[in-house]
């Protein structure tokens, strides 16, 4: 028998919604743990990989958005990667350009693989952005493709 509607409260409950899945790439253990906390994971579910075959591992989930702090000699490598992966073709991919210098080899890089070079300060903003729910609007997403 289907319970009355009115007066009744219903034992279903809204489910929160899933976390944003935040794969971060870093060089550096100490780099990668500063991030990290900085971030703070109450926003996402956050992979690590600080080593191309870490990162290769990682690969093998999807994840909405990707943080990179690399220099530059493993740049190029770490996005080919990426973008190499069926699951990540399409993901936001931030790059933090602070370790990128001056090295002319990577000019025109970050627009081959869509990519977007920001400030530490940046990075973290739009990441926190995406993981309190920018992901869920098709034109914020967009805007970080």
């Amino acid at each position: 028998m289907i319970a009355p509607t009115l007066g009744h409260i219903s034992p279903l409950r809204s489910v929160p919604a899933p976390l944003a899945r935040l794969l971060l790439v870093c060089d550096s253990p100490n780099k990668l743990k500063r991030l990290k906390a900085e971030l703070g994971d109450c926003v996402f579910d956050v992979t690590c990989a600080s080593s191309l075959d870490e990162l290769q591992i990682a690969c093998r989930n999807q994840h909405d958005l990707v943080a990179l702090d690399l220099d530059s000699t493993r740049i190029k490598a770490a996005l080919s990667c990426l973008r190499g992966n069926v699951l990540h073709a399409n993901v936001p991919l931030l790059v933090e350009s602070a370790g990128l210098g001056n090295d002319l080899s990577l000019a025109g890089v970050l627009p081959a693989f869509r990519a977007m070079p920001c400030s530490h300060h940046e990075l973290l903003l739009l990441a926190r952005f995406y993981g309190e729910g920018g992901r869920r609007n098709e034109a914020s997403r967009a805007a970080l493709l």
